[in-house]
C-alpha cells in the first residue's frame, strides 16, 4: 500500500514542474496509460510479489499525476468568485474515493474476488482516458496553458512564500500521518476492539467519511464568505487533536459515535483549508503546479509513514491503548505548525 505514497513522495515535485512544460492532455493520457499498465501487471501474476510491486508503482505514478493536475486545472479555470467552492470540491476526491471503494468492495469480493476491484479500476481508467481525449477544455487550452506557464516562469517566488509553502507541507505531512493511519486501521479497530461485525465496521467507517465530504463543502462556503483559511485550519486542527486525546474516554457507545463525528467534522475543515493554501499563499499570482507539488509531497510523506507507524505501535506496544497518545501528539504538533502559518499569513496579508 505504501508504495503509492513513496512514488508520490519521489515524483510530486518533478511532476509539478513537468506540468508547466508538457501539454496537459498529453500528460494526463500518459499517466492514465501508466495506471492501465499497472492494473494489468497486478492481475498478470499476482502470486509474484515483484509484479504486484511494479504494478502498484505504475499505479502510484498515475495517482500522483492526477492528484496534482486535478487541483491545478480546477484552480486555473474556476471563476474567481467560485474558487473557494471549487477548492472544496477538489478536496473531496479522497473521501469520495473511500466511500466508493467501501460501497462496492463487499459486492465485488463476493462475486469476483479481489481481482474484480482491479477490473473496475481498468474500466474506470479507460472511461477517464476517453473523457480526457474528447474533453474540449483540454483540447483547446494548450496555447493558454503555455502562455500562463511562460508568465509564471517570470514570477519570482519570495522567501516568505517558499517558507509558507514548506510550513503548509509540514502541516499536511503531520495531518496525513494521523488521518491515513486512522482511516486505514479503523475497520480493524471496530472488529477487534469493539467486537463489530464486518457490516457494522463498514457502516462505522463511512460515518466520518460522509461528514468529511459535508464539511469540505461547508468550509468552502465559509472561505467564500470571508472567513480566513488560516483561522479555519487552526480551528480544525484543534478539533482533530481533541478527538485523539479523548479516544480513551470515547471508545464505545454514544461517546464513540460522538468521537467519530468530531473527527469527521475536523478532517473536512482541515482538508479544504490545506487545499486552499497554495492560492492563499501565492496570492494574486495564483497557485502554480509547483505550489501544489509542495503540499502533495508533504501529504505523501504522511501517507507513507502513518499506517506503518500505527501498525508498529500496535505490534510492539500494548495494543490499541498505546496508539492514541502518539497520534494525539502528532496532531498537536500540526496545531502548533498551523498557528505559525496563521500568524505568518496574517502579518503578510495585513
Amino acid at each position: 500500500m505504501s508504495v503509492y505514497a513513496l512514488t508520490g513522495l519521489i515524483f510530486s515535485i518533478p511532476i509539478s514542474k513537468w506540468i508547466e512544460k508538457i501539454r496537459m492532455r498529453r500528460f494526463l493520457i500518459i499517466s492514465l496509460c501508466s495506471m492501465l499498465l499497472g492494473n494489468i501487471l497486478s492481475l498478470y501474476k499476482p502470486e509474484t510479489g515483484w509484479y504486484i510491486l511494479a504494478g502498484r508503482t505504475l499505479e502510484g505514478f498515475s495517482y500522483t499525476v492526477l492528484a496534482i493536475t486535478g487541483p491545478v486545472i480546477a484552480n486555473r479555470y474556476a471563476p474567481k468568485a467560485y474558487l473557494p467552492l471549487v477548492i472544496s470540491l477538489t478536496a473531496i476526491w479522497i473521501p469520495i474515493g473511500q466511500l466508493a471503494a467501501t460501497g462496492i468492495t463487499p459486492f465485488i469480493l463476493s462475486r469476483f474476488h479481489w481481482q474484480g476491484l482491479w477490473w473496475v479500476s481498468i474500466i474506470l481508467t479507460l472511461l477517464m482516458m476517453i473523457w480526457t481525449i474528447i474533453n474540449p477544455m483540454l483540447i483547446n487550452s494548450n496555447k493558454q496553458v503555455k502562455k500562463r506557464s511562460e508568465q509564471r516562469n517570470d514570477i519570482t517566488v519570495s522567501k516568505f512564500k517558499q517558507r509558507s509553502l514548506l510550513t503548509a507541507s509540514v502541516i499536511f505531512m503531520l495531518w496525513s500521518t494521523q488521518y491515513i493511519a486512522y482511516m486505514t486501521w479503523l475497520p480493524l479497530y471496530f472488529i477487534e476492539h469493539l467486537g463489530f461485525s464486518l457490516g457494522e465496521s463498514l457502516t462505522g467507517y463511512m460515518l466520518p467519511v460522509i461528514l468529511i465530504i459535508i464539511f469540505n463543502i461547508l468550509t468552502g462556503v465559509a472561505i467564500r464568505n470571508g472567513i480566513s483559511v488560516g483561522t479555519l485550519l487552526v480551528m480544525g486542527l484543534i478539533l482533530q487533536a481533541s478527538a485523539w486525546w479523548l479516544i480513551p474516554l470515547t471508545d464505545s457507545g454514544l461517546s464513540g459515535i460522538l468521537s467519530l463525528i468530531l473527527y469527521g467534522i475536523a478532517a473536512g475543515i482541515i482538508a479544504t483549508s490545506l487545499f486552499a493554501m497554495p492560492n492563499t499563499i501565492m496570492g494574486k499570482t495564483g497557485a502554480s503546479a509547483v505550489a501544489f507539488g509542495y503540499i502533495m509531497t508533504g501529504r505523501n510523506i504522511g501517507v507513507f509513514i502513518g499506517p506503518i507507524l500505527l501498525g508498529q505501535l500496535y505490534l510492539f506496544g500494548s495494543g490499541w491503548s498505546s496508539i492514541s497518545p502518539v497520534f494525539a501528539l502528532i496532531t498537536s504538533l500540526a496545531v502548533f505548525a498551523g498557528w505559525i502559518l496563521f500568524r505568518r499569513l496574517k502579518v503578510e496579508l495585513v
